[in-house]
């Protein structure tokens, strides 16, 4: 669920502390800056899909992937497993020449983009197309797999 916060607002400002160009204003002359205050806040929640999702994290660019890498903050804090440091992950999603885009999203409670996503093990790797989930997995040397084979190497 996101929160976002609507805001109705009305100018309270006089036509001549509004006649110049604000960019010719100076930080110190803030009594020439328009005035707004807002007549009311709404709270509204959004309900965010598995679809809403995949159309935020899936690749826009035919033949290319993304992958969203979710650990727990102890996870990829922890240095004696050498399979999941983050570090290693922004390096090859930097260098991987099948991979449009790449992220990591470090929590400590369980996120919603995970649960919506089925991912309920952590470290979670998930692998986008221009359409959907093509690939999921709990280690990253599946991950380097899936791109060799994807690459053509063996």
């Amino acid at each position: 669920m996101i929160t976002n916060l609507e805001k109705e607002i009305r100018p309270r400002a006089s036509e001549e502390r509004t006649e110049g160009n604000i960019f010719d204003l100076q930080l110190d002359q803030a009594d020439h800056f328009p005035v707004y205050t807002a007549e009311k806040i709404k709270h509204v929640t959004i309900e965010r899909t598995r679809e809403d999702i995949i159309e935020t994290l899936k690749s826009y660019e035919d033949g290319k992937y993304t992958l969203r890498a979710f650990y727990k903050h102890e996870e990829a804090d922890d240095k004696t497993n050498q399979d999941i440091k983050v570090d290693d992950v922004m390096d090859f999603i930097s260098e991987t020449e099948e991979l449009e885009t790449g992220s990591v999203k470090q929590f400590n409670q369980p996120v919603e983009e995970a649960e919506l996503l089925d991912v309920d093990e952590y470290p979670a790797f998930v692998v986008f197309d221009t359409e959907d989930i093509v690939f999921v997995t709990n280690t990253f040397a599946d991950v380097k797999a899936f791109f060799d084979q994807e690459s053509g190497e063996s």
